[in-house]
C-alpha cells in the first residue's frame, strides 16, 4: 500500500523562545500547526509529535507526490508572518512506505532526510533516498535541486492536472527548435530545452484549487500566480545557470510590457525567455484540450500577437518552422538544412 511519512520541524523555535518568550513560541506553534493542517487532506492526519516537531501520514501517496506534498506546506508555514514573531521557517524530511521494510524504517528514514534537510540550514525539504542515507550534511544542498529531480517534479505537477500533462516536455522540444530556427548554435538551443522543462516548477508554490479554477482570479491568487516565475528560478538554483535561471525568471514577459513578474518590455526581455514565452503559449493554443486551435489558426493568432504578447523574431522562427512543416518533428535540425 502506498503511503508517505513527512516529519516537519519548526527551524530555530528555541532562539524564537529565548528572544519573544514562551507564549510567543506556543503562538508560533499554534500558527505552524493549523497552516499545516490547511494543507491536509481527507484521510491524512497530522499531529505534534514533540516541542517543535509535527508528523504527517500521507495514505494513497508515494514518489514524488509526498515531497510536492511537504513543500507546499513547508511553503504555507512561511507564507504570512506571525505575530509579535514575524516570518517562520520549516524544514521537512519526507520516507516512502515503498523504500521501507515496515513502520519503524518509514521513520527512520524521514528523521534522516530531517536530519539533512536542517544541516544545511533549514527552510527545505527533502525526501529519503539511498544516495540521501549514504552522503554527508555537506553533500545534499543539491539534492532537491537536482536537475533530473526537477525534471521528475515538472512531470509530476504537469500530471496533477489532464490538461497540462507533458506540457513542459512540449514546450522543452518546441524551444529547442525555435532556438535553431532563429540561428542559435545546436549546444545553446538545448540549454534552452533544459531550462524550458523546469519552466513551471515554480507553481509548486501556488494553491492546487487557484491553479484549477475556472473562473476569474482574486487579486490575492494574481499574486501567486505572478510570483510563480521567482520561486521557479529559486528551485533551479543548483541546477541551472544564471542565464537559464533569467529566461525561467522572465518566461511570462511580454513584450509590450504588460506581463510579469517585472513588466519588462522589448529587447530588455532576456532572449531566451522571448522564445519560451511564445514556446509556452504556442502549447497553451494547440494542447488536446476542448477549446484546442488548429496549428494554422494557432500561427495565425501568434502573428496577430507580433509585436505586442510576443516577440517578433520569435514569432517569425515560428514561421518558418511552418513554413518548413517542421513544428510536428521531434527533430528540426534537418529541415533546417536543406
Amino acid at each position: 500500500r502506498a503511503l508517505s511519512l513527512v516529519l516537519v520541524n519548526v527551524d530555530g523555535f528555541r532562539a524564537i523562545n529565548a528572544e519573544h518568550g514562551r507564549l510567543a513560541g506556543d503562538r508560533v506553534l499554534a500558527e505552524v500547526g493549523r497552516r499545516l493542517a490547511a494543507t491536509v487532506r481527507n484521510g491524512e492526519l497530522v499531529a505534534r509529535l514533540s516541542a517543535d516537531h509535527f508528523g504527517w501520514i500521507l495514505p494513497e501517496t508515494e514518489g514524488l507526490n509526498g515531497w510536492i506534498a511537504a513543500e507546499r506546506a513547508r511553503r504555507a508555514i512561511a507564507a504570512a508572518p506571525v505575530d509579535g514573531v514575524g516570518v517562520v521557517t520549516a524544514s521537512a524530511g519526507v520516507s516512502d512506505l515503498e523504500d521501507a521494510a515496515g513502520a519503524d524504517e518509514l521513520l527512520a528514514f524521514a528523521e534522516v532526510a530531517l536530519a539533512h534537510a536542517k544541516s544545511g540550514g533549514g527552510d527545505v525539504t527533502f525526501r529519503w533516498s539511498r544516495e540521501l542515507e549514504s552522503s554527508g550534511p555537506d553533500e545534499t544542498v543539491a539534492d532537491d535541486g537536482g536537475l533530473a529531480r526537477l525534471r521528475a517534479l515538472a512531470r509530476e505537477l504537469d500530471a496533477e492536472d489532464p490538461g497540462t500533462e507533458g506540457h513542459s516536455e512540449r514546450v522543452s522540444r518546441l524551444c529547442e527548435k525555435l532556438a535553431l530556427s532563429s540561428g542559435w548554435t545546436a549546444e545553446r538551443a538545448i540549454k534552452l530545452g533544459q531550462a524550458a522543462l523546469l519552466h513551471d516548477v515554480g507553481k509548486i508554490g501556488v494553491d492546487e484549487d487557484v491553479l484549477r479554477k475556472a473562473g476569474p482570479l482574486s487579486e490575492e491568487e494574481l499574486t501567486q500566480i505572478r510570483n510563480h516565475p521567482d520561486t521557479g528560478a529559486e528551485l533551479a538554483v543548483n541546477a541551472l545557470d544564471e542565464e537559464q535561471l533569467t529566461w525561467i525568471r522572465h518566461h511570462h514577459e511580454r513584450w509590450d510590457g504588460g506581463g510579469y513578474p517585472t513588466g519588462v518590455a522589448g529587447e530588455a526581455i532576456p532572449a531566451g525567455a522571448r522564445l519560451l514565452a511564445l514556446a509556452e503559449a504556442w502549447d497553451a493554443m494547440t494542447s488536446s484540450r476542448g477549446d484546442a486551435l488548429k496549428l494554422g489558426d494557432a500561427v495565425a493568432e501568434c502573428k496577430r500577437e507580433r509585436g505586442k504578447q510576443f516577440a517578433p523574431e520569435a514569432v517569425d522562427a515560428l514561421d518558418r518552422l511552418w513554413a518548413l512543416g517542421a513544428l510536428n518533428d521531434a527533430d528540426v535540425r534537418s529541415a533546417l538544412a536543406d
